[in-house]
């Protein structure tokens, strides 16, 4: 995830920095059974510039369409709030 990151932001901390925060914070996990995915929404980071470099992480791991363990529902990541 960091390599992604950095496609975005060239500083190791920085993306070493939005990964802590969005382990350590939380997240709404919204289901679509009709669409059959689960959107995983974390809310925008405190560092106005890391959004795009978070929204990029959230893009590729979208793109990988990979399925919540036990479940046909596929992972959608986003931002909360994003428009």
């Amino acid at each position: 995830m960091i390599r992604i990151l950095l496609e975005q932001i060239h500083d190791y901390e920085s993306g070493a920095s939005i990964l802590r925060d969005i382990f350590k914070g939380l997240a709404d996990l919204v289901p679509n059974f009709e669409q059959r995915t689960l959107t995983v929404w974390l809310p925008p980071l405190a560092v106005r510039g890391h959004n795009e470099a978070l929204r990029h992480l959230f893009t590729a791991l979208t793109a990988t369409g990979t399925f919540f363990p036990g479940t046909d529902l596929r992972l959608i990541y986003d931002i909360a709030g994003a428009a």
